[in-house]
C-alpha cells in the first residue's frame, strides 16, 4: 500500500472502502495489517483524511489480534493524540468501539491526565464527549472521571476550555451526571455559587445549571443566588442575573418576587 495515498481525501476514502471489504477475510486483513503496522500510525491520525481510516477500521474489526498495534499506539501515545484535533475524534471513536476493558485504561489516562485535558484546546472537547454521548457507556464507567472534575470544580469553572465541560455537561449531558455535578457543588460550594456568578466563565455555568429537571436541586440553587444577590458588589452582574435568569425560569421570579415581597424591592438594581 502507498502510504501517501492515506493522507489524501480520495485515498482515504479507497482504503476505508478496501477496509469494509475485506475485514471479513482474515488472511486479506493480516496482508492489510502488515503494511499498516510497518508505518507511523500517528501520522494517520492527526490527517484530517488519514484518521478516517483509522475510525473505520477500529469500528469495524472487532478481534483483539487485529486491533492490539493500534490500541497498543493509542496507549502509549495517548498525551500527543488528545492534543491534536483529529486525535481527539479518533480517542471518541476509539471509546464508543473498545469493549470495558479498553475504556478502562483510556478513561484512567484521561484522569491521570485531567488537568491538562480540560485545559487543553481540543483535549476538552473528549471529555465533553464522554459525558454527553455515553450512550453506550454505563455510569458507573464514567463516575470515577465525574468525582475527579468534582475535586477541582470551583477552578474548572473559572478557566475558558474547561468551564465549557462543565456548561456543556449541563445542557447536553445525560441528567445522572447532571444531578450528581450540581448537588456536589450545593452540598460542597454552596457559599462558593456567588463567587461563579461574578466570573466571566462560571457565570454560564450557573445559568445552564438552571435548567436541570430535578426540582429540589434547582430551587435550592435558586433561593441561595436570591437570597445572596446583595453579596455582589458589581452591579452590572447583579442586573445581569436578574434580568437573565427572570426571563427564562419562572422558578427563579416567583422566588425573587417572595424574597422582595413588601419590601418594594423587585426591580433590576441602578447605579447609585
Amino acid at each position: 500500500m502507498k502510504w501517501y495515498i492515506c493522507l489524501t481525501e480520495p485515498g482515504s476514502r479507497v482504503i476505508q472502502k478496501l477496509i469494509e471489504k475485506i475485514y471479513d477475510f482474515p488472511l486479506l486483513l493480516n496482508k492489510f495489517n502488515l503494511s499498516l503496522n510497518n508505518k507511523d500510525i500517528g501520522l494517520l491520525i492527526k490527517s484530517p483524511y488519514g484518521n478516517h481510516i483509522i475510525k473505520k477500521y477500529i469500528s469495524l474489526v472487532k478481534e483483539k489480534k487485529f486491533t492490539n498495534y493500534i490500541y497498543n499506539y493509542i496507549f502509549n501515545n495517548f498525551i500527543q493524540i488528545v492534543k491534536e484535533k483529529y486525535g481527539v475524534f479518533v480517542l471518541e471513536k476509539f471509546i464508543s468501539e473498545a469493549n470495558n476493558e479498553d475504556r478502562k485504561k483510556i478513561f484512567l489516562l484521561i484522569i491521570g491526565n485531567l488537568d491538562m485535558i480540560m485545559n487543553d484546546y481540543y483535549g476538552h472537547y473528549l471529555i465533553q464527549y464522554i459525558l454527553s454521548n455515553f450512550k453506550e457507556i454505563k455510569i458507573d464507567e464514567v463516575l470515577p472521571l465525574v468525582n475527579k472534575i468534582e475535586e477541582n470544580i470551583l477552578e474548572y469553572s473559572k478557566m475558558k476550555y474547561s468551564s465549557s465541560v462543565i456548561e456543556k455537561c449541563f445542557e447536553k449531558g445525560k441528567i445522572e451526571i447532571s444531578e450528581h455535578m450540581l448537588k456536589f457543588l450545593l452540598d460542597k460550594h454552596s457559599n462558593s455559587i456567588m463567587y461563579l456568578l461574578s466570573n466571566e466563565y462560571g457565570f454560564y455555568i450557573i445559568k445552564k445549571s438552571l435548567y436541570i429537571k430535578r426540582k429540589y436541586l434547582k430551587e435550592k440553587l435558586i433561593k441561595i443566588i436570591v437570597n445572596n444577590l446583595d453579596k455582589l458588589d458589581d452591579i452590572n452582574i447583579v442586573n445581569k442575573v436578574i434580568t437573565s435568569f427572570s426571563s427564562e425560569h419562572k422558578d427563579f421570579s416567583d422566588i425573587l418576587f417572595e424574597k422582595n415581597k413588601g419590601s418594594h424591592n423587585i426591580r433590576v438594581k441602578s447605579e447609585k
